[in-house]
């Protein structure tokens, strides 16, 4: 694999953010295609789901969850070879935090996120 270049690791994080901050279905899932591989896996302390349109499945329930909840990215992002990691909050509509944590992700061949390890709390 090619040594990925910083801007394009942060153009993926960024567009795998937005998937997070998307309420349209067809965005939603043209920001997943962006930044997710095909058989990705996402797991953290509440889910496990492989594959992109189970990723935006998942995205979605979160929406419906915490309606006006946004993902922000509170560190930048940190990569090598093909690994990379950041920390986060999701915050509510009235922008107070509901959690922080950590996502350590790895980069498919092809650039786009292969996986993505989420940890709450810092």
């Amino acid at each position: 694999m090619k040594q990925m270049v910083a801007e394009s690791v942060e153009l993926v994080v960024m567009a795998y953010t937005a998937a997070w901050n998307e309420s349209d279905d067809a965005t939603r899932r043209r920001l997943i295609e962006l930044s997710w591989c095909e058989n990705g896996v996402y797991s953290d302390p509440a889910a496990r789901v492989v594959g992109r349109q189970a990723l935006g499945e998942h995205i979605h329930a979160f929406g419906m969850r915490y309606p006006g909840a946004r993902l922000e990215l509170t560190s930048p992002v940190s990569a090598h070879h093909e690994h990379l990691h950041f920390t986060w909050r999701t915050v509510d509509s009235e922008g107070c935090t509901l959690r922080e944590g950590r996502d350590i992700g790895q980069l498919g061949s092809d650039g786009r996120l292969i996986s993505v390890v989420g940890f709450f709390g810092l």
